[in-house]
């Protein structure tokens, strides 16, 4: 019980020493982003076709995109590396059949906010 709880207490410590190195350029990032998104899925999107459908797949989609490339970021990693991800992701348009071309345009938006913003070296 006693080896249980030590290595509890050293997953938690470890856990928000991770969470700890996170910056705040990477929280400012992924909040821009997550705003852009936002606004491209509420404010553009939906007023415009009415479906609620893919709600969930455009900010999932963005999110796992902005945090493997601000992740492979921190490793040297070119632009042409990020618009290589991209592309493999924009593969599944030859693999969807069930969504429409004007949905699949709003995800690689989406996917491409999320590169832009994990890759992006200039100021505002």
């Amino acid at each position: 019980m006693w080896l249980l709880q030590i290595a509890n207490e050293e997953t938690i410590s470890a856990s928000f020493e991770l969470f700890e190195k996170l910056t705040p350029k990477f929280w400012l990032r992924l909040s821009v982003d997550l705003v852009s998104v936002f606004i491209l899925v509420r404010f553009i999107y939906y007023p415009i076709y009415k479906n609620r459908e893919f709600f969930f797949t455009f900010f999932i989609f963005n999110l796992i995109i902005f945090l493997i490339t601000f992740l492979l970021n921190k490793v040297e990693m070119s632009m042409g590396a990020a618009f290589g991800l991209f592309a493999v992701f924009s593969m599944l348009r030859y693999r969807t059949e069930g969504i429409s071309m004007k949905d699949m345009t709003y995800l690689f938006l989406a996917i491409a906010m999320g590169l832009i913003t994990a890759v992006s070296k200039g100021s505002w």
